[in-house]
């Protein structure tokens, strides 16, 4: 089964990584979404709120949010929930 999460990318050399987007308290589950216009749905709608420094952007690829110089990033990443470590 695929899976979208939130990804973060920067090009300051910190590691690519999942966005700690929590679903409730329980910091063990992540907001997860099963087609990726939902999930760039949120990133508009929510993600633009909590990060505000991030702006919506597009390409041919879909929505994400980047900041004002181009250096941090907020996509929509697949992954296959079978491969995933330690999930749920």
């Amino acid at each position: 089964m695929k899976i979208y999460l939130i990804y973060f990318l920067s090009i300051y050399g910190i590691p690519p990584s999942v966005m700690t987007e929590y679903d409730g308290k329980d910091k063990k589950n992540y907001v997860y979404f099963t087609l990726k216009e939902d999930c760039e749905n949120y990133l508009v709608k929510v993600g633009v709120k909590k990060y505000k420094t991030m702006q919506v952007s597009s390409n041919g690829g879909g929505k994400f949010l980047k900041n004002s110089k181009k250096t941090q990033f907020l996509i929509c990443k697949e992954f296959d929930k079978e491969k995933l470590y330690n999930w749920e």
